[in-house]
């Protein structure tokens, strides 16, 4: 919409058109449906309650047929609907319906079902009911049954400001793009989906693969969990919820934590708890849950995994909601709003900017190039910079067309594009590790040459960090504008990286490394290649380690996983999307924690889920290991150059021995003179070859 705004006070007034027209009766539906699904959930979990056997009997087969009672009870309900219940056939279709009809309990059940709908008929059974459960079926009805009855303010007034006659007029003043991406996004605010109509089974089963591969790489993230939490601070401005006021809303302690209660339970946190709406790829795993087979088993598993990250969310947006709710009551209450009223408006501001600032996969939030197959491959997590980018954006315009306040503006752009980015860049790459006192101290060193020698790896090491954490950031702002972003992203680092092989030895040089930084620019992908390629490399470094370990988990009476667990989490994890190397990798990060050789600085950061390579933590086992491997390489090489020296000095008294019987039994004395004289010119002896053809020619 900002592209329709003007300048000036005009600009704020048609922001503020666009606002009460379309985004407020928009986020009003949307709210609705949230507590219109989490009623269901309530009334569907009291139904499950007042029936406890039928509770546990629902996953187990009914009757001696081979569908479970949770699909038995929707047949029932289907076939008293009349409706055509696709692949099932008549004669098992009859069958359940008697069996399910004698026995009053599940009938009562089964119209308990129904009356949670609060519809007509139940639900329609689609292609893939049996896919899903009832539970399934009973969140369509808030999800796209009721969504048009949600929505119909919202859409009555966006049906009638972007007519087809106003968008042939959008369309002559701004171009066919701005129409197509309007067009685009309506169409998915309508229908709530992010994916494109009509791409068939196999671009769906393409989009499931990159999903679950998204969610391999999330699982049970505790670091990325932590660092969720940082988004608290995204509710504070410069008018309400100032700094100042925000401290005096935390103060009332008591005040503080009921409103952080009351918004980490409210319907819209729950929804996004339980319906995985924070992000695209975690939206889209949630629905791949439902399938049969191995792939739905595996989208399960992911599912679970982004409980940590769901639950930091939540607390990020409850607590870091909590200041300004309360302070936004107080300003709607001295307008002259009622309590009741002003409580309803803030939670609604409230619900606007949580949106707007955290992960959010609603249509409404997510642009033409994310909903895109080419998006998904390329824009992976790239949720929150996009949206972090867009509020940049903005607040740029605002700036440029003097709309709205100057200082809000730019703090924005500060906040978001720098020091929000700069304080995630230096967690997310352990700058904390280079702390004085992080590690164990260093002991006297030996020599002078020494202690230089460990002074310059430490510069080397605040050097690499740091130079990380800035092409990080800079990352983060291209990747955020959108797929040009991202293609401008990879060529340059495909250019620091070849530049940075360039500089290393022959032997230490990593030309893999490029490949992958070009394959990076889909991250799914990259992700993939690098796992595949940590598999080959960890073969390589750790092959006195897995000669000696295999697959043991126990070294010296301690429990410590061998790496071969790491190779087989990056293989499964690249080619499965199966997550086994974040368990490993958690195993490990948490092994290390309760190893009290490490300083209680590393043990934190291991507990809070950073990883030992970003905090320098060793398994001194397995260095003993390879130290030793080391040492019993060289004392074969010792042996092994011994035998080579021997064979050597052999040939060359056979070389000797033979060259001289060929040039004496040489008759002709020009022969000979001519052979001593080429060596004598060239100072090389005459090759075997050649003095074994001298041989056969003279008859010797």
């Amino acid at each position: 919409m900002y592209t329709f705004a003007g300048k000036g006070k005009q600009g704020e007034a048609d922001q503020a058109f666009f606002d009460k027209a379309l985004i407020k009766p928009y986020m009003k539906g949307i709210n609705a449906m949230e507590i219109a699904k989490q009623r269901i959930r309530k009334d569907y979990n009291a139904l499950l309650q007042s029936h406890p056997i039928i509770k546990k009997q629902l996953k187990k087969k009914f009757q001696g047929t081979k569908y479970t009672l949770d699909e038995a009870t929707r047949i029932y309900l289907w076939s008293k609907e009349g409706f055509e219940i696709p692949g099932l056939s008549k004669t098992d279709q009859k069958d359940i319906v008697k069996k399910f009809g004698k026995d009053v309990d599940l009938v009562a059940f089964s119209e308990g079902v129904k009356l949670i709908t609060r519809l007509d008929q139940f639900v329609e059974p689609t292609a893939a009911w049996d896919g899903t459960t009832i539970i399934g079926d009973l969140s369509r009805v808030g999800r796209d049954i009721n969504r048009a009855e949600f929505l119909k303010e919202f859409t009555d007034n966006v049906d009638e400001i972007f007519s087809d006659k106003n968008l042939n007029k959008i369309e002559a003043l701004y171009g066919f793009r701005v129409r197509e991406s309007l067009v685009n996004i309506i169409d998915r605010m309508k229908t709530g989906s992010n994916r494109s109509s009509g791409q068939g089974r196999i671009v769906a089963r393409w989009n499931n693969w990159v999903n679950n591969s998204t969610g391999a790489i999330m699982f049970f993230n505790r670091r990325s969990a932590l660092l969720q939490l940082m988004s608290s601070v995204n509710f504070v401005n410069w008018s309400d919820n100032n700094p100042l006021k925000a401290g005096l809303a935390f103060a009332n302690q008591p005040q503080y934590w009921s409103d952080v209660a009351k918004l980490f339970n409210s319907d819209k946190l729950k929804q996004r708890r339980s319906g995985l709406q924070s992000d695209i790829q975690e939206a889209e795993i949630a629905q791949a849950a439902k399938n049969n087979g191995m792939e739905g088993v595996i989208s399960y598993i992911l599912k679970l995994g982004f409980t940590p990250t769901q639950v930091a969310d939540s607390i990020a947006i409850a607590t870091g909601g909590a200041t300004f709710y309360r302070n936004r009551i107080k300003t709607y209450k001295k307008a002259g709003y009622e309590l009741a009223e002003a409580e309803q408006k803030a939670f609604d501001d409230f619900s606007a900017i949580s949106d707007e600032t955290q992960q959010s996969a609603d249509p409404m939030l997510i642009s033409g190039q994310q909903s895109s197959v080419l998006g998904r491959l390329v824009l992976a997590f790239q949720n929150t910079p996009m949206q972090y980018t867009r509020l940049m954006k903005k607040a740029g315009q605002d700036l440029i067309n003097g709309r709205g306040d100057k200082r809000t503006n730019i703090s924005k752009i500060v906040y978001y594009g720098f020091v929000q980015n700069l304080i995630f860049s230096t967690l997310q790459n352990a700058l904390f590790a280079l702390i004085p006192g992080f590690e164990d101290e260093e002991e006297d060193y030996a020599t002078d040459k020494d202690r230089d020698k460990a002074i310059e790896r430490k510069a080397k090491k605040l050097d690499t960090k740091l130079a990380r954490a800035g092409n990080s950031m800079v990352d983060t702002v291209l990747r955020g504008s959108g797929l040009a972003g991202a293609v401008v992203s990879t060529i340059k680092n495909v250019l620091m990286e070849y530049k940075k092989q360039q500089g290393e030895s022959e032997f230490n040089r990593e030309n893999a490394q490029i490949l992958i930084a070009a394959l990076n620019i889909s991250p799914p992908i990259g992700s993939k290649i690098r796992k595949i390629n940590n598999f080959l490399t960890t073969q390589k470094y750790e092959k006195d380690v897995l000669a000696e370990r295999g697959f043991d988990v126990m070294i010296d009476g301690k429990f410590q996983l061998s790496p071969a667990y790491d190779m087989l989490g990056e293989l499964s994890s690249a080619t499965l999307n199966l997550p086994l190397d974040r368990l490993f990798d958690e195993v490990n990060a948490l092994t290390e924690a309760l190893d009290t050789r490490n300083t209680n600085y590393q043990r934190i950061a291991l507990g809070l889920g950073w990883r030992q390579w970003d905090v320098n933590a060793r398994v001194e086992e397995h260095d003993l290991i390879k130290v030793e491997g080391k040492a019993k390489r060289k004392e074969a090489g010792k042996e092994k150059a011994k035998i080579t020296r021997a064979k050597n000095k052999l040939k060359e008294k056979e070389y000797r021995t033979f060259r001289k019987k060929v040039l004496l039994g040489i008759e002709d004395q020009k022969v000979r003179d001519s052979i001593y004289k080429v060596e004598k010119e060239t100072n090389i002896k005459t090759p075997m070859f050649k003095l074994k053809k001298l041989a056969e020619k003279h008859g010797i």
